[in-house]
């Protein structure tokens, strides 16, 4: 569910509507809460990368294709 809501709000946003404010609290505009999105997703990325080298195993992005 919570990809789905992701993709609809990327899909929401474009070159005419992303400097509008995005709502909720703080000032971010929609293409400024889609960026703290990614980098959000990212640091949680990072999380799992380290559990899974401290349990011996290979994360995705480094495993061979």
């Amino acid at each position: 569910d919570s990809i789905a809501l992701c993709q609809k709000a990327f899909a929401a946003v474009n070159q005419a509507n992303m400097m509008e404010s995005a709502g909720g609290r703080g000032n971010r505009t929609k293409i400024g809460m889609l960026i703290y999105n990614t980098s959000h997703i990212n640091e949680h990325y990072g999380n799992l990368v380290t559990y899974m080298r401290l349990n011996n195993m290979v994360p995705p992005s480094s495993a061979g294709r």
